[in-house]
């Protein structure tokens, strides 16, 4: 079989389509998912959430910080997010190119970082892997 006639793309695409489903399921109708992700920088697991849930929630842990810079980080945090909201109607770009967790853990072997977890934004063309659920040491996924 020919190059030309073969049903096989010649390259790897950029992003995995089936997350930018995902991703875009979270933007415009509110997902909410456990994923793990499988960067360069390691394995991440948490949960997956559109931007503007994310932003907020970055809002609020600006709000619980201590100084009084945070009022106004906050303040901020939470005009972009309306922006965001505003923009997200009008625009019809290709993206999304971020994936917003919440309650975002890495993980080192078997073992998850202590704490509750984070908020972390990683751009889409930097996941290698990722599978649907959260990692949980000793579980199968």
């Amino acid at each position: 079989m020919t190059e030309s006639t073969s049903p096989w793309p010649t390259e790897a695409p950029a992003t995995d389509a089936l997350l930018r489903t995902f991703l875009h399921l979270a933007e415009t109708q509110g997902l909410s998912v456990p994923l793990t992700l499988l960067t360069r920088g390691g394995v991440i697991t948490g949960t997956l959430v559109g931007t503007i849930t994310w932003v907020r929630a970055m809002a609020d842990q600006a709000q619980r910080s201590p100084g009084n810079a945070a009022q106004q980080v906050a303040d901020g945090l939470r005009g972009a997010a309306e922006v965001a909201e505003q923009h997200q109607r009008f625009d019809d770009s290709p993206g999304p190119w971020f994936v917003h967790l919440t309650d975002a853990r890495f993980v080192y072997g078997e073992v998850l970082t202590p704490g509750q977890g984070s908020l972390w934004r990683i751009r889409l063309h930097e996941v290698a892997g990722w599978t649907q659920g959260n990692f949980v040491p000793g579980a199968a996924m």
